[in-house]
């Protein structure tokens, strides 16, 4: 990718080698997945001790990674460039599910900044980041996969809805 920071692969082998060869391989959303095991870590146990030494630098990594990899249109708005549906395996725009997985991520990054008392002034550029990630794609008032694709099959994923039912914290009510 050519980015700073963590960028994981969606499979790898028992070995720990990348599963390559998929497009699935090069899904952009999957570090912040991951990043989120973490942060459900942290949530669950409130152990300072794991945020402060392994949750918060994971979360820095990933979190340089997409500052890197979202593209900055002029209006300061970030949007995923080369996306894809990892139900469909689709190229498009802001695929639903990697918003609401990074909103995820920085809201993480940014509440774990302010527990540990560190990096205010990255803090100020993930919260900048944050508020100007793309909104989420719509079709006639519906939440779609995928921004720039026509979808004509029904699919039984519904990873789109992941920002209401994954993520009730970040749901499209509450931005």
């Amino acid at each position: 990718y050519g980015c700073r920071g963590a960028k994981f692969p969606l499979a790898m082998s028992p070995c720990g080698k990348e599963t390559g060869g998929h497009i699935q391989a090069l899904w952009p959303g999957s570090s912040a997945s991951v990043a989120l095991n973490y942060w459900w870590h942290y949530l669950y146990s409130k152990d300072l001790r794991f945020l402060r030494g392994a949750a918060y630098p994971f979360f820095k990594e990933c979190v340089l990674f997409y500052e890197d990899y979202l593209e900055r249109e002029p209006s300061g708005r970030r949007r995923f460039f080369a996306d894809y549906s990892p139900e469909h395996l689709v190229w498009g725009d802001n695929a639903a599910v990697d918003i609401a997985l990074v909103k995820a991520l920085y809201r993480a990054a940014i509440e774990s900044s302010r527990v540990l008392d560190l990096d205010a002034e990255a803090r100020i550029k993930w919260e900048d980041t944050l508020r100007n990630l793309p909104p989420y794609p719509q079709r006639n008032g519906y939440l779609i996969d995928l921004e720039g694709v026509e979808f004509t099959d029904r699919h039984c994923v519904l990873s789109h809805l992941a920002p209401i039912y994954i993520f009730t914290h970040d749901s499209i009510f509450v931005g």
